[in-house]
């Protein structure tokens, strides 16, 4: 008999601790499902609460007990990201000798190490990795374990030992990329080159990251060996892949000019997507200046198969030895190198001369630099890509584009680095910036008065102002209000310095806007100022992309959001050109002056949002807009908080589908530390909100906007500006609990509205989530005694509540005497006003 059996108390902690861990097991459960887009995320908020629970009785617990109070306390702050917390419970579990199952204790160290990990603790570490080891009988569980405990011995500077460990987790696992990388980190630094190879062609095999084991060791450049140097020729006798390059010249020269006899082939440009190899936009920074091109024989991608397919024996080649192997050239090759001796790349001024920066390109140097048969390349005569097709050059399309930049002031240094980054001479177009000081907004947008709160850095623009003046209708304040999460202020600044670079582009000569070069340009490109760096091959593509356009394009979309997938069509052969459907987004397009003036036209007054607007006229006038296969240029949502709306989201290029949610994974970590701080601001909320005693009962229509009858209905429950900052004032100055009674509140996303505009009033987040009434139709009841039906019962079910009040249009006291000196009610014609406000707050503070 057990100690447990014979003591009461114990048993009831032991069966506590098994609810616990099973509700936490649960939370876990839900949450891995979330993270996979199974599911919506778990409410962590009944976290603290358990551990609160497992913590008062951890001390009075037997020993074996105490092992698996340990493991729930360590997993639970894990949970809740308080890994300070964490890692003494685990470490417990770690080096206990029983109390808890194996898994569970091979679990706590997974954890402990990966924790030890962020702190740098790598003795600790390998302590724990080899706990692991231990507990489960001599082998390992899951291939981090040793992935981890060689990454320890890695930076404890034990490179032999660390090799083995990250061979051991790449044999259990042949896809762990990193356990790659840091193994060819190890072996290199034991130079042991050929080990690097073998393990290697493991990853190759697989599939994915590496297409050929000669990309490791890295680039052949490591210790003292011979390594690749900016130097026009490479020595045979210190390079393999040079000496096959020179005994199979004749080979590649014939097949390379059979494939460039083919009618429909392009060359890809060096370092771009579409060049053949998917994953090589980094080798651009390997030119300088001009136009490389080349042809990628070993990639990832289907134009690497069907280039192979035409070249049979540089194929065998290459799977047997060799990384991907191509030419370059520089619009023509004869004109670049005929006729040059010696030092080539002394007279080719435009390749940079630098260790090249992958494999890849190591081949194709080293394929155009063997001296004893160079010239033999000039014969090939090779020439541009697109001759003869009905494409316009990239070149003749960005010398007659003006480049101009949406900028608001706090990103200017941003914006410039990027033009130069990209080689572009732009324009910056002056934005309102909401964070500039009073005195930095004096300045006007469209003849609009902009200016800012008194006491706030906030940009505040009258709304009615602007309907008055023309510069939005209104039904946009209809659009507005249902989109609440949207910040007016941002949504019409935005879409005037759009509007305003337009008409740059489109103003004559003579009105002094802009330069008169800048006049005479075909095209306008408009960036806004919150882009991506993009990778340094970001330029080469974008003028890959405009070498394949049509010649009759009216729109092209550089970068775009939420396109349909399924509805777009290419309209080119190779797939890299696509009809835009439904694309959205003004961060990168390049337009003619038709549709600028078709743009200005046609959007203001503004009836929508900006780029909806700009979306309706390019179907509505079937203008021809194009985009490539994936956007070019991408918004910087990580580092750039929207000025548009309040609530962060990710960029997709295309509409979600149940399949796909077309997220990067540049953007899941950023956007699983906003959904862990929503939870986090939710739990809050909730212990703010057990701190409020009082309960306003809200109306909407005739208390917040103006009816014609106390029983009249708007058309989506706008709240108006004055009647909304009367109220955030009540309840800044009486916190309390709003509880919707309109039947606006049966629309679900009616609620989410409400709170945001409130929280826009400066109503703090914990008063501005709303609760509603229960919905009592059905009951025999309407009008008033439906309503005050369903606020009695909301009262029974939260006995909490000390003080109410009712804001209301309708003077419910007729239908009951009890509610004198609870109901405050408004004129209808009106809406809610200074002294009824007065009264609201004496009553919810019970003055």
């Amino acid at each position: 008999m057990t100690l447990l059996e014979v003591n009461p108390e114990h048993a009831r902690q032991a069966a506590k601790l098994v609810e616990i861990r099973a509700e936490l097991d649960s939370l876990a459960t839900q949450h891995c499902n979330a993270c996979m887009g199974k599911g919506p995320a778990p409410d962590f908020s009944v976290v603290p609460g358990l551990l609160k629970e497992v913590t008062a009785m951890h001390e009075q617990l037997p020993e074996l007990e105490r092992a698996k109070a340990d493991m729930m306390l360590g997993c639970g702050w894990h949970m809740l990201h308080e890994d300070e917390k964490a890692l003494d419970p685990l470490l417990r579990v770690m080096y206990s000798n029983g109390g808890v199952e194996v898994a569970d204790q091979l679990s706590a160290i997974l954890v402990v190490m990966q924790i030890l990990r962020k702190k740098g603790s790598w003795d600790t570490i390998v302590q724990a990795g080899s706990k692991a080891f231990e507990v489960d009988g001599g082998q390992w569980a899951d291939p981090v374990l040793p992935f981890l405990k060689g990454v320890a011995l890695a930076r404890l500077n034990k490179p032999a030992e660390a090799a083995d460990f990250l061979e051991e987790a790449i044999n259990m696992n042949a896809g762990f990329k990193q356990a790659y990388l840091e193994f060819d980190q190890a072996a290199t630094t034991l130079r042991d080159f050929e080990r690097c190879r073998r393990v290697a062609q493991k990853l190759v095999q697989h599939g994915g990251h590496w297409v050929s084991c000669w990309q490791r060791p890295l680039h052949f450049h490591a210790g003292e060996d011979p390594k690749v140097t900016s130097q026009p020729w490479y020595d045979p006798d210190k390079f393999e892949l040079v000496r096959c390059l020179e005994d199979n010249v004749a080979v590649i020269q014939g097949e390379l000019a059979a494939l460039c006899a083919r009618p429909s082939y392009r060359w890809g440009g060096v370092g771009t997507a579409h060049r053949g190899n998917q994953n090589s936009s980094h080798d651009a920074d390997l030119v300088a200046a001009g136009e490389w091109q080349e042809v990628v024989l070993l990639g990832d991608s289907d134009e690497c198969i069907d280039n192979c397919s035409h070249c049979p024996a540089q194929e065998a080649q290459h799977k047997a030895s060799l990384s991907a192997v191509g030419a370059m050239y520089l619009n023509d090759v004869t004109t670049a190198v005929d006729g040059m001796d010696g030092n080539v790349f002394a007279g080719v001024p435009w390749l940079k001369r630098r260790i090249v920066s992958s494999n890849e390109m190591l081949g194709c140097m080293q394929l155009l630099a063997v001296q004893s048969t160079f010239k033999q390349w000039s014969s090939l005569s090779v020439q541009p890509p697109g001759k003869g097709e009905q494409t316009l050059s990239e070149e003749s399309i960005l010398s007659k584009t003006q480049v101009y930049v949406l900028c608001i002031p706090s990103r200017l240094k941003h914006a410039q680095k990027l033009m130069k980054r990209w080689g572009f001479n732009a324009v910056f177009v002056p934005g309102p910036d909401k964070r500039e000081p009073p005195g930095c907004m004096g300045q006007s947008l469209g003849g609009v008065a902009v200016s800012l709160q008194s006491g706030s850095h906030q940009l505040r623009m009258d709304l009615d102002d602007l309907v008055a003046s023309g510069v939005i209708t209104e039904g946009y304040l209809d659009v507005i209000w249902q989109d609440v999460e949207y910040m007016p202020e941002g949504k019409v600044a935005c879409h005037l310095g759009h509007l305003n670079i337009l008409q740059r582009f489109l103003a004559s000569e003579s009105l002094g806007r802009v330069q008169a070069d800048a006049v005479r340009k075909a095209y306008a490109l408009i960036f806004e100022d919150d882009l991506e760096p993009g990778q340094p091959a970001l330029a080469a593509e974008l003028r890959d992309f405009l070498s394949r356009v049509p010649t009759d394009f009216d729109l092209l979309h550089l970068g775009f959001v939420r396109e349909s997938l399924e509805a777009r069509k290419a309209v080119d052969s190779g797939g890299q050109v696509f009809r835009s459907v439904e694309a959205l987004g003004r961060h990168a397009y390049l337009v003619n002056k038709r549709v600028a003036e078709l743009l200005v036209e046609h959007t203001l007054p503004m009836y929508n949002h900006g780029d909806k607007m700009f979306q309706q006229v390019y179907q509505k006038h079937n203008l021809k807009a194009y985009h490539p296969k994936e956007p070019l240029f991408y918004q910087d949502r990580i580092n750039f908080e929207s000025e548009l709306t309040e609530r962060w989201k990710p960029s997709r290029a295309f509409q979600p589908t149940s399949d796909n949610d077309f997220i990067r994974d540049c953007d899941r970590p950023e956007m699983l530390r906003r959904h862990e701080r929503k939870m986090q601001e939710q739990t809050e909320i909730m212990a703010m909100q057990s701190k409020v005693s009082s309960v306003l009962f809200l109306n909407i229509d005739g208390v917040l906007n103006r009816q014609k009858t106390p029983s009249s209905s708007s058309r989506c429950g706008r709240a108006l500006p004055g009647p909304l900052r009367i109220l955030a004032r009540v309840l800044q100055r009486a916190p309390s609990c709003v509880v919707l009674t309109s039947p606006w509140r049966l629309d679900e996303r009616y609620a989410g509205r409400f709170s945001s505009a409130l929280a826009r009033e400066g109503v703090p987040w914990a008063q501005a989530v709303l609760a509603v009434t229960p919905d009592g139709r059905g009951r025999g009841f309407e009008g008033a005694e439906l309503k005050l039906l369903e606020i009695r019962s909301w009262l029974e079910s939260n006995t909490w509540v000390e003080e109410w009040a009712i804001l209301d249009c309708l003077d419910l006291t007729g239908l009951d005497e009890s509610l004198h000196g609870r109901v405050v009610c408004t004129d209808c014609r009106s809406g809610l006003q200074e002294e009824e406000a007065e009264l609201l707050v004496n009553i919810l503070t019970g003055t």
